[in-house]
């Protein structure tokens, strides 16, 4: 259990827990997972002032339960979960996003992550997303693609996360 101003990084494989941490950064993302496969991470919080609050690159089968993710970057390629290289398989369950602009980032080469049980948060509203949902490759979610104001969604984006 720690608090840190720094992004936690790690570069490892086959069930590391990390759970009850908060981890904050101002010129980096909140966690970083770099090629690591098979980690549990539980009741966290990750955010970053500058970059992505979830950064994983090329990771699989990571399970992140009762987890925050927070961006409050303004611009693209940053969101509050970002998925690059080969991660694939990673679940997401009990998770609640929160950005100034990005909620979700993944490459060509991300497949088969999922949320269930997700909040996207905003300031002027939020949804929640019940079901079990595969994210797709190379998509970019920002603020106005699922615009959460007064708790509702565009057709557009719900279509596109296939719900």
């Amino acid at each position: 259990n720690s608090n840190s101003n720094n992004s936690n990084n790690s570069n490892s494989n086959n069930n590391n827990i990390l759970e009850n941490n908060s981890a904050t950064s101002g010129s980096s993302s909140g966690i970083e997972i770099i090629s690591s496969s098979g980690n549990n991470l539980s009741s966290n919080t990750a955010s970053s002032t500058s970059q992505n609050g979830i950064l994983l690159t090329s990771s699989v089968n990571n399970r992140f339960v009762n987890t925050r993710a927070q961006s409050d970057a303004t611009t693209e390629p940053w969101a509050a979960i970002s998925l690059s290289g080969t991660s694939a398989n990673n679940t997401f369950i009990n998770i609640t996003l929160q950005t100034g602009f990005g909620w979700v980032s993944s490459s060509a080469s991300a497949v088969g992550n999922n949320l269930t049980n997700a909040e996207f948060n905003a300031t002027n509203g939020s949804i929640k997303i019940i079901s079990e949902v595969t994210l797709p490759s190379a998509t970019y979610v920002n603020i106005s693609g699922l615009n959460v104001t007064f708790n509702k969604a565009s057709q557009d984006v719900l279509t596109a996360l296939q719900i």
